[in-house]
């Protein structure tokens, strides 16, 4: 799998890295050992041999690192990024640019690997938000919460996920429904404290409401600190 040659030039300019290295993953330091060996110029016995080595390796990390740079730019033009969605090492920086076209978000998609960048691509469509919403990734899931393109009924299941976390994300989003912030509300246990800071920021919410879940805020933890010193006077 080789980048068309006008699109590799674009990419790296001068770029000289052997083409195998840029295939569907990165080589560990035996494979490029063994590519370096295929293509050097130098006996393995030569005194300077493992200098070159050296070399080759540092210049052969920076077409990587400029790579991947090249990757999440949102500057860098659409059809070099559906090459680059191509290669495994690269395709999560893509999923995750903004100026990737849908077409090769949806195909990405169909990888986990990808799933956490494309949960925090602005650009990512409803219906692709919808299916990360039933990650096993409480990051991806999370993420997905915060999203301005996240659509409400989705805002609505994820507002019963278990996580406290992704819980949080929802009562911070400003698309989620009042109705689904009040229910929120209703657990005023310690589990649900993130929660309930996230809606207590919310500027959605009327004052009355925002004093009422500060108010229980104050006692979660005034009750936590109970249990603390409690704990601490246990251990003397």
């Amino acid at each position: 799998m080789n980048i068309r040659k006008e699109l590799l030039d674009e990419l790296l300019q001068e770029c000289k890295t052997p083409p195998d290295l840029f295939g569907e993953d990165w080589y560990d330091d035996d494979d490029m050992m063994f590519v370096y060996e295929e293509n050097c110029p130098l006996d393995e016995n030569d005194d300077e041999f493992d200098d070159h080595f050296y070399d080759e390796m540092i210049r052969w990390q920076k077409e990587e690192d400029a790579a991947i740079d090249k990757a999440g730019d949102p500057t860098t033009p659409t059809e070099v990024l559906v090459e680059l969605s191509k290669y495994e090492a690269l395709s999560p920086v893509v999923a995750g640019n903004p100026n990737t076209p849908t077409e090769i978000l949806f195909q990405l998609c169909k990888d986990e690997r990808n799933h956490r960048h494309l949960s925090g691509n602005p650009k990512t469509p409803q219906k692709l938000l919808a299916q990360l919403s039933i990650s096993s990734n409480e990051e991806v899931r999370f993420r997905v919460a915060y999203h301005q393109n996240t659509p409400v009924n989705t805002l609505i299941k994820l507002s019963k996920d278990e996580d406290d976390i992704v819980r949080s994300c929802v009562a911070k989003n400003p698309n989620t429904p009042m109705d689904v912030l009040l229910q929120l509300c209703e657990d005023k246990s310690a589990d649900n404290h993130e929660t309930l800071l996230a809606i207590s920021k919310n500027s959605s919410i009327s004052p009355d409401i925002r004093l009422d879940v500060e108010k229980v805020l104050k006692d979660i933890k005034a009750d936590l600190t109970i249990v603390k010193e409690r704990s601490l006077k246990k251990d003397l």
